[in-house]
């Protein structure tokens, strides 16, 4: 430790300017604009006080503040029903086992939230499927998702797009769909891989299989 004092102090700031500059993640400062002001709020808030006061105090004030975040958004949804309804619910009585039967299409509804702990449990489910062609989330019973669960719905329509599945998103409630359009997610997407209602959906995924089977049987290529 001795040695360290004879270190000259500019150079103990240059290392330390450098290494600051290389945790500092800009694509952060970019979505404050479009990220929901509560979370902005937060995140600017946690990293005034890391700069201008110190570390410790500062995770400690960012814990607090996206607890009461969290606790305020979950007051707000209180009185939402989160009954575990059949997923088929909406689909008419007779058409319903057709629906089971249809191959390669996934169905998988989230209630409640779409926050920090949803997200896991949703991402562990998602690894879970590896033989699909259409994925639909039915989103009817999400009032509400922050930043992370729109970096989780990006990170794997990434995944569908590059394993050529289609990902269709059903009845997307007011706040998600007002998120999800500032970030640019529902162009990305593509407005035709929104549903409006669970039938809406399955149409589609019927239509996608189709033009899959037609694009194979034209090329000789086995699903």
């Amino acid at each position: 430790m001795k040695y360290i004092a004879l270190i000259p102090m500019v150079t103990l700031v240059s290392i330390l300017f450098t290494a600051a500059y290389r945790m500092m993640n800009f694509n952060a400062f970019k979505e404050i604009l479009i990220a929901p002001a509560s979370d902005s709020l937060v995140f600017l808030t946690t990293f005034g006080l890391t700069v201008f006061v110190d570390l410790v105090y500062a995770i400690g004030v960012g814990m607090i503040l996206a607890s009461l975040l969290f606790m305020k958004r979950m007051s707000n949804i209180a009185n939402i029903d989160t009954t575990k309804d059949d997923v088929y619910e909406g689909i008419d009585d007779d058409e319903i086992e057709d629906k089971k039967k249809l191959k390669g299409v996934v169905v998988y509804e989230i209630n409640g939230p779409f926050f920090f702990g949803a997200v896991s449990a949703f991402t562990e489910h998602i690894e879970k499927i590896k033989t699909c062609k259409v994925i639909i989330l039915r989103m009817r019973k999400v009032p509400a998702i922050d930043t992370t669960g729109y970096h989780t719905l990006y990170k794997i329509y990434k995944k569908c797009v590059s394993s050529n599945i289609s990902f269709i998103l059903c009845q997307v409630q007011k706040q998600p769909l007002k998120v999800l359009k500032n970030y640019g997610f529902i162009d990305i997407l593509g407005r035709a891989n929104i549903a409006l209602n669970i039938d809406t959906a399955f149409r589609k995924a019927e239509e996608y299989i189709t033009y899959l089977k037609e694009y194979n049987k034209m090329f000789n290529i086995k699903m």
